[in-house]
């Protein structure tokens, strides 16, 4: 059922490591790539602020290696409760999003260490992301606490103002839509500065252009965002 669910959401296209804009997390995307092309193994955390690329990373995890990873996020199938992690080491990379959602639960906690240990025993590469640090996630059990600090740590830092222009036109182009930069500049001046709220942004603007055979303007942004969402 896990599996079927990660396959349902609307990832936007599964991005790639090659497609993010990395800015001062050069490093630490090189890194992480270069773990995943190898089939490493073991337990990543990678954290940072809103915005800073952690979705993308990980679903970029889960096409970069040799074989198809797993992506869940945790904001999106949590209520299904810990039982959706039963199994899930038969893949690798195994990616969790929004790991902070669940940590401090006594359930999910008990059901994560198992996992990591069913992984470790699988040779499985397991990759996290939350935005707190790895000692600031408040995890009370000391197995899985250790774990998670002791694995290999990869801090992301939110992009610049022109970083987010270039990853802004970046989705964009990827979708076929060619706008000017002071569109660009437009949407960031008034939307939400976080990745995912922009991905979803652009997805809705290309299903309104493509509807409506008009091109991505100003006043089109304007029309389109002071009405309803027709999704």
């Amino acid at each position: 059922m896990a599996w079927q669910l990660a396959l349902g959401l609307k990832t936007d296209g599964f991005p790639t490591f090659e497609a993010f804009v990395a800015g001062g997390n050069r490093a630490a995307v090189t890194m992480l790539a270069d773990m995943v092309a190898a089939a490493g193994t073991g337990v990543v955390y990678v954290w940072g602020p809103a915005g800073s690329g952690k979705t993308h990373l990980l679903q970029a995890a889960c096409v970069g290696g040799a074989t198809a990873g797993i992506y869940l996020p945790l904001a999106e199938i949590a209520h299904h409760g810990p039982l959706l992690l039963d199994g899930l080491e038969s893949r690798s990379p195994l990616c969790l999003d929004d790991i902070g959602l669940v940590t401090g639960d006594e359930a999910w906690e008990e059901a994560l260490f198992h996992l990591l240990n069913r992984a470790q025993s699988a040779a499985v590469m397991v990759v996290l992301a939350g935005r707190a640090p790895p000692r600031g996630l408040g995890i009370r059990l000391p197995d899985l606490s250790s774990r998670v600090v002791g694995g290999l740590g990869i801090a992301l830092r939110a992009p610049t103002d022109e970083e987010l222009v270039e990853i802004l036109g970046a989705m964009m182009a990827r979708r076929g839509m060619r706008v000017a930069d002071d569109v660009l500049g437009y949407l960031l001046s008034r939307e939400r500065r976080e990745l995912g709220y922009l991905a979803a942004l652009v997805e809705r603007l290309d299903r309104s252009s493509l509807a409506s055979q008009r091109r991505v303007t100003i006043p089109f942004i304007k029309e389109i965002l002071d009405g309803p969402d027709p999704s």
